[in-house]
């Protein structure tokens, strides 16, 4: 039970108890009756021997607020861990950032836990937000966890609180918890902290940076529990309470992730040295635009430096991973349903035709492609990804021979096409 234990606190340590930001304002009320929670995807093979990925999300429902239907994920953080090299990432994913959400179109990122729940679709939310979160990344997303508020204040209070260094010269933070509202002022430096003040700490985000502080904020408080849990003396205390800690944090977890799983995963993060753990937060660096759109304020991701950021943050090598190594993209690529524009710019009258009939004989649907001519000539091909759909644009890659450069990836500010594909002046369709 004690290995138990320090897995889920180290799953903690990583997010899980931490999704806290909790933006209580522009709910979205959905017709008809809510679900009360859909099951989750079902576990994986993980073995503890490669790498894994995990989403921890932090969901809005408050129990002083029964009748507003789901919660949100408001933050959303992507872990991934390699056991063998011994490196850990956490790449941060604010709330507001404008995504297509499979099923429902384009939204913000935290709406996709809340649709999936509130049309009880098989899954639940967590499987909707795995789904929309390993479209924008372009890379698999293994498993998910979500942990309420109460398992992270019992756990803060139960290792005897954290200490967190602030940046600022003063910072005032609050929490709204229960019906309650707990106000704390902290100085700039080291600061000790019990469950609810790291609460506030974590959510908070009335600071210039706004929601980029806050992921700040919740990644530094990750490195603080984790730090707290895997000291030497916290050990004994940990085996001592294992029973009583476990129900408490259990009661409030919900992840896919079985106990041998946690138990490998909690080996794992006691030999990963603190400089072998790299953080990133999506931010401006990564954005086309922060701007209103249906009276919402969102933020319009660059996904090609999106991608760029996640590929430094969660893979030592820095690489582009494959969406799912041991899948033909041609078998994956039709289950997205891609809506593909092919723009004729090559200056052959008909190719745009004949390069339909072409996909559609390799297992594109005839209805989800439509024709365009380009108001300019182009000398190549290029392909571009308005919505994170990596495998109809890996096999699009290999099947039309597509140099990667001229690949590209940015989101639309309006609802249109999923892939573009542009057609050049060095295309030509191949003979059978």
């Amino acid at each position: 039970m004690g290995l138990a234990l320090l897995g889920l606190a180290f799953l903690v340590a990583l997010g899980l108890c931490l999704y806290l930001a909790m933006g209580l304002m522009g709910r979205r009320v959905v017709p008809g009756p809510a679900a009360a929670g859909q099951p989750g995807p079902t576990s994986q093979g993980w073995t503890g021997e490669s790498r894994v990925t995990i989403l921890v999300m932090g969901v809005d429902a408050r129990e002083d607020t029964p009748g507003e239907g789901p919660g949100r994920s408001d933050t959303m953080m992507l872990i991934s861990v390699d056991p063998v090299g011994l490196t850990a990432g956490m790449l941060s994913i604010p709330r507001d950032l404008w995504v297509n959400i499979p099923g429902f179109g384009d939204d913000k990122i935290n709406m996709a836990y809340f649709d999936a729940e509130a049309y009880q679709l098989p899954g639940g939310g967590p499987a909707l937000a795995m789904e929309t979160v390993q479209n924008l990344l372009g890379i698999p997303v293994n498993y998910y966890g979500v942990v309420d508020f109460s398992s992270f204040t019992t756990l803060i209070d139960d290792i005897g609180g954290i200490d967190v260094n602030v940046p600022e010269r003063e910072l005032k933070i609050h929490a709204i918890y229960k019906g309650g509202t707990y106000d704390y002022l902290l100085k700039q430096g080291m600061n000790h902290l019990n469950g609810m003040q790291a609460l506030a700490y974590a959510r908070d985000r009335d600071t210039p940076g706004g929601d980029f502080d806050r992921a700040r904020r919740q990644q530094q408080v990750i490195h603080a529990i984790r730090d707290k849990v895997l000291k030497p003396n916290m050990l004994p205390t940990l085996v001592a309470r294992a029973p009583e800690f476990y129900r408490a944090l259990a009661s409030g977890l919900q992840t896919n992730l079985t106990l041998n799983q946690m138990i490998a995963l909690a080996w794992t993060a006691r030999d990963i040295p603190t400089q072998n753990i790299a953080s990133g937060i999506i931010g401006p660096d990564q954005l086309q635009s922060m701007t209103t759109m249906n009276g919402l304020d969102v933020l319009v991701p660059d996904l090609s430096k999106v991608r760029e950021l996640s590929n430094q943050v969660l893979f030592a090598s820095g690489a582009p991973v494959p969406p799912e190594p041991t899948i033909s993209p041609a078998t994956l690529a039709p289950k997205e349903g891609a809506q593909i524009e092919l723009v004729n710019g090559s200056g052959v009258s008909g190719l745009a035709s004949a390069t339909k009939d072409y996909l559609v004989q390799h297992g594109f649907s005839a209805d989800k492609i439509s024709l365009a001519n380009a108001p300019v000539l182009y000398p190549s091909t290029q392909i571009i990804d308005f919505r994170g759909m990596p495998y109809t644009v890996e096999f699009l890659t290999e099947l039309m021979h597509i140099s990667p450069s001229n690949v590209l990836s940015q989101a639309p500010l309006e609802q249109g096409v999923d892939v573009e594909i542009i057609l050049g002046a060095d295309w030509q369709v191949p003979q059978n």
